[in-house]
């Protein structure tokens, strides 16, 4: 995890500890409050996404939901938001939440559907890193179904991630599969495919899988860290001492008091005990 990211999940944990940001829906809020509502989720959005300010995001989603309860907008950033910081027992409420509102809203508007597809995208994912995949799976089942879901290569992703956990291996190599055809240059797709193939123990595919995903042109491919640690394994499986042992040192280098840092460092002493 980077300096950036530890510090924005610990003004978060700050920020929120003790407080409760979702207030019971109240009755009657007038159009005035909602368009006041809803200018605090475009500030929130401004504040967060422009600006990387999670503090002033988050006060002003927690204005956003005091006004309307009913804000959905509001109540899927903000389970994104904690979601990001790997806060999921936070983000899986909100996001819930989001999940009701707007399958209510799309009886009215159509084009909430979309919307909708991303609530129950991102609950899934939250569910997933709760251990709870066989939920994530139900939840995301009409969002993989949706040809019109702009990001279907993430739902894919998630549902392949989803059967990962479930050591569903076989179905999670055509769900990944079709991740990457949609986003060639999905490197975090690849890297899940790379997982899929070895968690059945197809090292062939996996390895070619896992260079993708740490070559692809993306922000931030070159640096993902569980991807260093599992091709290392993979050379390691394949009796490539020399490829294995450049994996686990870059996959440790790039972040030593992690799970992931501490294993590649853990192989790495293992490789050199006499």
């Amino acid at each position: 995890m980077t300096r950036t990211k530890r510090s924005r999940r610990l003004v978060i944990r700050h920020l929120i500890a003790g407080a409760s940001l979702l207030t019971a829906c109240v009755a009657g809020v007038s159009e005035e409050t909602r368009t006041r509502s809803r200018n605090e989720y475009e500030l929130a959005v401004s504040i967060y996404r422009d600006e990387h300010n999670p503090r002033g995001a988050l006060a002003a989603l927690e204005r956003a939901i005091r006004l309307d309860p009913d804000n959905a907008e509001a109540h899927l950033l903000l389970g994104q938001l904690f979601g990001e910081s790997g806060m999921y027992d936070r983000a899986a409420p909100s996001l819930r939440r989001a999940v009701e509102i707007f399958l209510r809203e799309v009886v009215d508007d159509p084009e909430k559907f979309a919307r909708l597809g991303e609530a129950r995208n991102s609950l899934a994912a939250a569910l997933i890193n709760l251990g709870r995949p066989q939920e994530a799976l139900d939840i995301l089942r009409p969002v993989t179904e949706d040809v019109h879901y702009p990001n279907q290569h993430l739902a894919m992703a998630n549902t392949g991630q989803a059967l990962i956990a479930l050591h569903r291996y076989p179905a999670a190599i055509v769900a990944l599969q079709r991740a990457v055809a949609i986003r060639p240059d999905f490197c975090l797709g690849h890297y899940r495919l790379g997982e899929a193939y070895a968690g059945s123990n197809d090292l062939a595919h996996a390895l070619p899988a896992l260079d993708r995903a740490l070559s692809s042109p993306g922000n931030g491919c070159d640096r993902i860290q569980p991807a260093f640690r599992l091709r290392g394994e993979v050379h390691a499986r394949l009796h490539q001492p020399d490829a294995a042992r450049a994996d686990f040192t870059r996959c440790r280098d790039l972040g030593p008091d992690s799970r992931d840092g501490r294993d590649c460092a853990s192989q790495l002493r293992t490789a050199e005990a006499p």
